[in-house]
């Protein structure tokens, strides 16, 4: 079974659950969007960002993410979506990074916390 990292530094009382929240929140917040994205590398436009987010706010609450849409309207390709999702998480500061900056854990801790968890990752993957 997979661990999480964050659930992993929770059940390991490394950090308590609300210092876990404001990190994953602080880490959504700054988190590039996938329309902006799109613009910088020259897959759409600002126009068809603009019709991706009336289409995706119109939607129900289970609505399509923002490239799904873009590849169902046939003005992003999945080969793109897929870029671009890669490029959004390039961009995306680690939790562990988060939690030293907000000084939740220390550079050793992190350390220690990252080397535990890889370690049962890969007890887990034999």
């Amino acid at each position: 079974m997979t661990l999480l990292f964050g659930d992993f530094l929770l059940e390991r009382g490394l950090v308590s659950e609300q210092a876990l929240n404001n990190a994953l929140e602080a880490q959504f917040r700054d988190q590039i969007l996938i329309g902006q994205l799109a613009v910088e590398e020259g897959f759409l436009s600002h126009d068809q960002v603009i019709q991706i987010l009336r289409i995706q706010k119109n939607a129900a609450a289970d609505a399509d993410k923002f490239g799904r849409i873009g590849v169902e309207l046939g003005i992003l390709t999945d080969e793109a979506r897929l870029r671009l999702l890669e490029k959004q998480e390039e961009k995306t500061d680690f939790l562990g990074n988060i939690l030293v900056s907000q000084g939740v854990l220390d550079p050793r801790q992190l350390v220690n916390a990252i080397k535990e968890h890889d370690a049962l990752q890969i007890d887990d993957a034999e």
